[in-house]
């Protein structure tokens, strides 16, 4: 992957910038490639092959979400309440 540097960026279209990329919940430098694939007429899925979370929901909540409720397991692990004497390190 390439980098791109942008020389002598003006401090208001830096404040826009990171203003648009708060709204969307990105970095700076993800807003900055989504507004390059607008203005050059790339689509979002040739470029990115996984979709992104919505904004507000978390990652694990928003994967669980990807599995149908017929594969869901419930992942709830039962520890016994037996006492055992701590290991002996001598």
């Amino acid at each position: 992957m390439s980098d791109l540097l942008i020389h002598d960026l003006d401090p208001e279209m830096q404040r826009t910038l990171e203003q648009r990329a708060r709204d969307h919940d990105r970095n700076v430098s993800q807003e900055a490639k989504a507004l390059l694939r607008t203005s050059l007429g790339l689509a979002a899925e040739t470029v990115n092959k996984l979709p992104a979370p919505p904004p507000g929901i978390g990652l694990g909540t928003w994967m669980f979400d990807l599995v149908p409720p017929e594969y869901r397991v419930d992942l709830d692990c039962d520890i016994p309440d037996v006492q055992r004497d701590p290991p002996d390190f001598r």
